[in-house]
């Protein structure tokens, strides 16, 4: 009995030791993740509406990140927030640090509206650091450059059945109500 013990214990000890062994990273580089979130997400608004663009780094960055966001409106009218640095935090709720700039436009934008219809673009500009160029000993710079559109439509997609369901019930009334004027006029004259 004892031997199976300590056999058992031998055993146990050594696939530890292994499997720690191909545990530990070389050379690991941290991947990351990056882009452009927008809310409303379907990127769709009305005309004099606003939209939320967040664009983000995750994880963060230890040097933490700067960078721009640039919108660029259907006549090629460019709003652009100048250099800022990243906030840190969580913008996703997703239990990792990230860094994200995030904006309202136009509200963000002095001078800046939603009443053009047509395709607005986002360009954001992103790196690692005080600058574009990689700090000495930066073991992981990063460098991104995302671009994302939204439409301004006043086309509106109905909310409810009842949206979709009344013109054609207006139609169809009137309809009816022309055809029961209609025999009885022609029964009156009878």
């Amino acid at each position: 009995m004892r031997k199976i013990a300590v056999y058992t214990l031998g055993t146990v000890l050594l696939t530890m030791v292994v499997s720690v062994a191909f545990l530990v990273p070389v050379n690991a580089q941290t991947t990351y993740t990056q882009g452009i979130v927008l809310n409303p997400a379907s990127g769709t608004l009305l005309p004099n509406g606003s939209i939320t663009i967040t664009c983000f780094n995750e994880p963060a960055h230890p040097l933490g990140v700067n960078g721009s966001i640039r919108i660029t409106d259907p006549t090629g009218v460019d709003w652009d927030t100048g250099v800022q640095s990243f906030t840190v935090g969580d913008f996703d709720s997703d239990g990792i640090l990230d860094n994200s700039l995030t904006v309202i436009f136009p509200d963000d934008f002095p001078g800046a509206s939603t009443d053009l219809i047509g395709e607005y673009s986002i360009f954001c500009d992103l790196w690692s650091g005080p600058s574009t160029d990689p700090d000495p000993g930066e073991a992981t710079p990063i460098v991104g450059a995302f671009w994302q559109f939204f439409w301004i439509s006043f086309n509106v997609v109905p909310e409810s059945i009842i949206g979709a369901v009344a013109p054609v019930g207006v139609g169809l009334a009137a309809f009816m109500g022309y055809r029961y004027y209609n025999r009885r006029s022609k029964s009156i004259a009878s």
